[in-house]
């Protein structure tokens, strides 16, 4: 809400009908096969990403290495652009 003097006295809602953030569309692009450590043991980790694979998608190619429930960690070194706009959700 911002109104006529920033965010103070009256205010109004700017993107009541057509907010910025909308999603059109979702539609799922590809798996990810993740295999859990046996040894579940709390201990200092040490993850050599300079050695991930090069080159690829930055799409198509992210390499998962941390996951849990609720959210995967991945990366990617890319080496080339994409033709369309790509945002994670």
């Amino acid at each position: 809400m911002k109104g006529n003097k920033g965010f103070v006295g009256p205010s109004s809602l700017l993107y009541h009908i057509y907010p910025p953030t909308e999603v059109l569309s979702t539609k799922q692009i590809g798996t990810f096969d993740l295999e859990e450590e046996e040894d579940r043991t709390l201990r200092m980790r040490h993850f050599y990403t300079n050695r991930a694979k090069k080159g690829g998608s930055i799409i198509m190619d992210r390499i998962p290495f941390l996951f849990n429930d609720d959210a995967i960690l991945m990366m990617c070194y890319p080496d080339k652009s994409e033709d369309y706009y790509y945002r994670n959700t």
